[in-house]
């Protein structure tokens, strides 16, 4: 980050070259950060727009463990406000399962109710805990 000096003009003194500047100096380092800042936010894109990716994580557990066949629903919400239409979600199973073959996936509902259900080959005594995270772009204009 750049370092900017304090430039200060009182009422009434004459003009300071040495202030000037300083404050010149001050404009050329905020001009080169506002251009890393946008080379950032554009991230090789075309046009005038660029994304800022909005993301929450978190999990849920199946304290009971997993029957064979499907299991959940278990229900999650967002500690964001995702831009614009449904994020993407992803579900991983982050317990070792063993030789237990076993898959999360998500739904939604009409109302934007997420839930997290597992289809397990096998029963599983044991919680098993699946890790969520959910992505959306939020578009700007630079």
């Amino acid at each position: 980050m750049a370092d900017f000096t304090p430039v200060v003009f009182n009422d009434g003194q004459p003009l300071d070259l040495d202030q000037l500047r300083k404050m010149a100096t001050n404009l050329q380092a905020m001009y080169t950060q506002i251009n890393n800042v946008y080379a950032a936010l554009t991230n090789g894109q075309s046009g005038n727009t660029a994304t800022l990716p909005i993301v929450d994580a978190n999990y849920v557990t199946f304290s009971d463990g997993l029957k064979k066949g499907t299991n959940g629903p278990k229900s999650f919400g967002f500690s964001v406000k995702f831009p614009g239409n449904n994020p993407y979600v992803i579900a991983t199973i982050s317990t070792n399962l063993g030789s237990t073959l076993a898959s999360a996936y998500v739904t939604t509902d009409a109302n934007n109710k997420y839930n997290i259900y597992i289809n397990s080959s096998a029963v599983v005594t044991s919680p098993v805990t699946v890790n969520w995270m959910a992505f959306a772009p939020k578009i700007i204009t630079v």
